[in-house]
């Protein structure tokens, strides 16, 4: 809207959650699509079959189409057909590209390019074998966390989709591993932080936290309303910095964990997040992407 509001000519193609199920017919093979300026929030195609298990959307009708059966193969569909059409599309500037957004939401990549940009991050274990957690345990004072290696998002066939938050575990809870995990060390944080970079310019806003809260904020409903504007130390604002340009992106969400002792990286959300930010604190986040798409700064 604010694109539009500027006079700027906007295509949008939306993968949210949407009232009824999305048509998609994309052109074959004729003339390629030619943009000044593509800006990427996030993009995970698969999200146009997901979407049919969300919430109340399920009882729409139009939602009947991809029956559970057909989920996996659907998912798998729409995935391509989304890849196939952005290969067919000539932009001249990305914000925030597909392809790099694919490369940047991967944990490990986000953990392996925060270590080298200079941040600190946690003990970090990706096992799909329990004796390996077990003795990764070990060297955990304060207990090992669970996380997801990707989107958190689960789809089931029968029991809709769930958000997988970051979770405290013991070795005991878990019995077998048929998939790989990421564990990592937990930490005790003082101060949680959510850094939004939306090109040159950087947004920090702080949390306070007690040890004895549950390992992933967001699972509380005042969450958000805790925030407060934060100024961080310039050397972290520098790493991050260097985070973004190892990753090649220009608009990213930050979390970090103060415990004190140490800040530590945790994870970085390309897709940002930022509407909750604006409306809590009042930072201008989307107006500031906004400039980004149109000016380049």
């Amino acid at each position: 809207m604010l694109l539009a509001d500027s006079g700027a000519e906007v295509h949008a193609v939306l993968v949210d959650r949407i009232g009824r199920q999305p048509s998609m017919a994309f052109p074959g093979l004729g003339d390629r699509s030619h943009y000044d300026v593509g800006y990427c929030r996030g993009f995970r195609p698969e999200q146009f079959v997901h979407f049919h298990f969300d919430r109340t959307l399920r009882r729409d009708e139009d939602w009947r189409a991809v029956g559970p059966d057909l989920l996996d193969h659907a998912t798998g569909q729409a995935n391509t057909l989304m890849w196939g059409w952005l290969a067919r599309v000539d932009v001249a500037r990305w914000v925030n590209s597909p392809w790099q957004l694919r490369t940047a939401e991967n944990k490990v990549i986000q953990l392996a390019a925060a270590e080298s940009a200079g941040l600190a991050i946690p003990a970090t274990l990706v096992t799909s074998r329990v004796d390996e957690l077990r003795q990764f345990a070990r060297g955990c004072a304060a207990g090992v966390v669970h996380k997801s290696l990707n989107s958190p998002i689960i789809s089931g066939h029968h029991r809709g989709r769930r958000f997988l938050y970051t979770s405290a575990i013991t070795p005991d809870d878990v019995e077998s591993l048929s998939y790989p995990c990421l564990f990592q060390q937990r930490l005790l944080p003082r101060v949680e932080h959510r850094v939004t970079v939306i090109g040159a310019r950087t947004f920090a806003a702080s949390l306070t936290r007690a040890a004895d809260e549950p390992a992933d904020w967001r699972r509380a409903a005042n969450g958000h309303a805790r925030f407060e504007h934060h100024r961080l130390d310039e050397s972290l604002v520098s790493a991050i910095r260097q985070l973004m340009k190892t990753l090649d992106i220009q608009v990213g969400a930050v979390d970090l964990i103060d415990t004190g002792e140490e800040t530590y990286f945790l994870e970085i959300n390309p897709s940002a997040a930022l509407l909750w930010l604006e409306r809590t604190l009042g930072m201008h986040l989307c107006q500031s992407v906004t400039n980004l798409i149109l000016c380049g700064r």
